[in-house]
């Protein structure tokens, strides 16, 4: 998976790559305010690994990101100002979210619950 940004900042493109060429799996139109938080849910079963999705672009100072819900907490790092987290989840609730972005030295630089997209 990879998020990518608009070469004018506007919209925010999710993309799964394979072999032959990138997908393209939604996109948003962003409001120009950070940090912004979208999911991405696959509901049942879908044959895949992973179900939902949460994508977005991070704020300055931001370089991890982090996200719980009932289960283990997920994340990773942030790249070019975006992140993508791929869940196992069939049936993501994103308004039971915790979400946080995390400093190099762990300080919360911004943090949620919830997400209203």
């Amino acid at each position: 998976m990879v998020s990518l940004p608009s070469h004018d900042g506007d919209v925010l493109a999710l993309y799964a790559i394979d072999e032959v060429a990138p997908i393209k799996l939604t996109q948003t139109v962003e409001s120009g305010n950070v940090p912004t938080v979208h999911p991405l849910r696959y509901g049942g079963e879908t044959g895949d690994v992973y179900n939902s999705f949460v994508f977005g672009i991070a704020p300055p100072g931001a370089v991890r990101f982090s996200l719980a819900a009932s289960g283990p907490t997920a994340g990773g790092e942030i790249v070019n100002g975006t992140f993508v987290v791929a869940m196992t989840a069939k049936d993501l609730a994103p308004n039971a979210l915790d979400w946080a972005f995390l400093s190099a030295d762990q300080q919360v630089v911004a943090e949620g619950i919830g997400i209203r997209d």
